[in-house]
């Protein structure tokens, strides 16, 4: 049996190209996917995507967090040389 608590909507994951990724993922793992059955959407909004895509990942970010109602993204971390 599935201990996981069921959730109907999904939760909007948004991907960002900084060395705080690799921590990202596991706290998704640990204390999202573990312990919630839910969907993820998940968002590449890495420079590289957003120069791809000519910045309308950042418009189909906030349409999908206006139509899921929340989301969650990774914080940035910028190493000073």
């Amino acid at each position: 049996m599935d201990s996981r608590i069921s959730v109907t909507s999904p939760l909007v994951i948004l991907h960002g190209d900084e060395m705080a990724q690799v921590a990202f993922e596991h706290i998704l793992k640990k204390f999202v996917s573990s312990r919630l059955d839910i969907q993820l959407e998940e968002i590449d909004l890495s420079a590289e995507n957003r120069l791809l895509t000519n910045g309308q990942v950042v418009i189909d970010a906030i349409d999908s967090l206006q139509r899921h109602g929340v989301g969650v993204k990774n914080a940035g971390m910028t190493v000073n040389r």
